[in-house]
Formats: C-alpha cells, structure tokens, sequence
C-alpha cells in the first residue's frame, strides 16, 4: 500500500472514530423529548394531568390527549377542573372546562427539558367566561 493511500485510510478511520465520539458525547437528555415538572418535582413527557395547584390540588386539567409532542411544543385537549373555593375550597364544588392546551416555553437545565408554559383555549367558554388562559408551569424539578 503506498504511503498516501496509507494516510488516507488513517484520516478516514480517524474521522470516523472522531464523528462516533463526538454523537456520544450528546447529553442523553438531549435526545429525549422535553416534559412538564409534576407536583413531586419530576418530569413527564405526555402526562393525562396537569396539577397546576400542588398545595390543594383546585386547579388541574384532566384527561389529556395529546395530538403533538415536540421538541417546541405540545398540544392536545382535556378538561379544566377548577375549585373556585365558594365559600371555603373544602366546600367549593369543582367546575369543569373544555379545553384545547397548547405547551411551550421550554426550559433547559441540568439534565431535562422542560415546557414552563401552558395556554388554554375554552371553546365553550372557561372560568368567568373567558376564552383562553395562560399559566406558568414552574414546579421545581428534583
């Protein structure tokens, strides 16, 4: 084999093991899709709720389908379950809206993505008949 076909083969072998090192060194996060932080601080990709209220759980969306989950953005429908706390939040009855969720405002750190926001659109109208609502997504993940 003559020397420059030599020092090909060993600059191509070499790029080759470089690439591999380099797709490896990619944070495994990085691959995965971004989720939302639950009340326990952990974070979960297509979750059936959203508790938007941890201390007393009297605002949530429920039942979610998710028609789209990317690395931007996610959305799908479900129900607004909210407690308006009249006269106590012990003897509040839940009210319930359906609506059209929209994800994003994504957030990166120490080993996840994360959505920090959420948009709600009530196609019959929602609390005090408004017709979107947006609300931070902001549990601490742990």
């Amino acid at each position: 084999m003559s020397r420059a076909r030599s020092m090909s083969a060993l600059v191509a072998v070499t790029c080759i093991v470089v690439m591999g090192a380099a797709a490896s060194a990619v944070p495994a996060h990085a691959a995965s899709k971004p989720g939302v932080v639950n009340c326990k601080g952990k974070a979960t990709v297509q979750p059936k709720e959203i508790n938007l209220s941890c201390a007393d759980a009297n605002l949530m969306v429920t039942g979610l389908k998710w028609s789209a989950w990317t690395n931007n953005m996610a959305s799908g429908t479900g129900t607004l379950v909210w407690n308006p706390c009249i006269p106590t939040c012990v003897a509040g009855k839940a009210e319930k809206f359906p609506a059209k969720v929209t994800l994003g405002r994504l957030a990166s750190g120490a080993g996840a993505s994360v959505f920090s926001g959420m948009t709600l659109a009530f196609p019959k109208g929602g609390p005090a008949d408004a017709a979107t609502s947006t609300y931070a997504l902001d549990n601490p993940l742990k």
